[in-house]
């Protein structure tokens, strides 16, 4: 019994793949999703199998694993789990950012102690990295350092769009160059999770800056969500002005674990901006946070000061 879940579902389905592959041979093999009947597992799961042959059964995204009102039918798969006879072989997969909310259920819990457990986290940025170069060498190819930094910097941080777009150099390149990242005929946005950051970072004007929020927006991404990821880039900021006098860009880099193309773009801001500056931003959008949180603010009002502030036209009364 194997359970697999995570926020990367890259991994989860290319695990899911490999176990599959694994058990070839079966003739007795069962995918099924969130939306199949659960009587119909049930009925696989406890019927009787006269010659003894493996069974393999895949489970995905069960809303038994994140829902507490069917208790019944939790209880009763829990039950048939604890005595699951040796010929079926079951694997549980959850892709937790599928879900709005998400509360482990008792059978996510009994899954997480009784089964051989394989979780996956979000890739950070340097973990990006060597995902990508790894990916390119197992496929026989090389990828230069500016062309990994090219694909953080202009493709959605998805690993499904990330290799297909690799796939496509491998085929006919050798060595992937910066320049096949930059020419190639799908342009995307940039880093969604990112984009309004850098447009801050690079000190574009109030115009393409107000274009990105737009686009996270549309995104999905609340506004809210944008004061905070703000915020958190302003604080990064400040951590660097204490580390870079004993430490150097490489170490700052790790400590932070923030990829080199992105601390690049923040000491660049740092030498166009003091202290003073991004102090007194942090101030601000704290108290914006705050009031947001506490509900004196609505979140896209809150998003109106934010824009206002930093392009220094604010209302000076609510900075009173």
């Amino acid at each position: 019994m194997k359970f697999i879940y995570g926020e990367e579902e890259f991994f989860i389905d290319h695990y899911i793949k490999t176990i599959q592959n694994d058990f070839n041979n079966l003739t007795d093999k069962y995918i099924f999703e969130e939306d199949t009947n659960i009587q119909d597992i049930f009925n696989i799961l406890t019927s009787v199998n006269i010659f003894n042959e493996k069974r393999l059964l895949i489970i995905k995204n069960s809303p038994l694993l994140f829902c507490t009102k069917n208790q019944q039918n939790i209880e009763t798969f829990i039950n048939i789990l604890e005595n699951l006879t040796s010929d079926i072989e079951i694997i549980f997969s959850l892709y937790i950012p599928k879900l709005k909310q998400f509360k482990p259920s008792n059978l996510f819990l009994f899954l997480e102690k009784k089964a051989e457990v394989k979780k996956f986290l979000k890739v950070n940025e340097q973990d990006l990295t060597k995902f990508i170069k790894k990916y390119v060498q197992i496929n026989n190819s090389d990828i230069e350092e500016q062309a990994i930094n090219k694909i953080i910097q202009t493709i959605p941080k998805n690993l499904f769009l990330i290799t297909s777009t690799l796939d496509k150099f491998i085929q006919t390149n050798k060595i992937i160059k910066v320049e096949d990242i930059e020419n190639q005929n799908e342009i995307f946005y940039e880093n969604v999770e990112w984009i309004t950051n850098d447009s801050l970072l690079k000190n574009q004007n109030l115009q393409q800056f107000y274009k990105k929020i737009l686009y996270q927006l549309d995104f999905g991404i609340s506004p809210r969500n944008i004061v905070a990821q703000i915020i958190n880039i302003f604080s990064i900021a400040m951590d660097i002005l204490s580390l870079k006098k004993q430490n150097t860009f490489k170490e700052i880099s790790a400590l932070l674990n923030i990829h080199e193309y992105r601390l690049k773009l923040i000491y660049q801001f740092l030498e166009q901006h003091n202290t003073d500056f991004i102090e007194k931003q942090i101030l601000f959008l704290s108290k914006l946070d705050i009031d947001i949180k506490q509900g004196n603010l609505d979140e896209n009002i809150a998003l109106n000061y934010l824009i206002l502030n930093l392009f220094r036209t604010v209302d000076k009364e609510y900075d009173k």
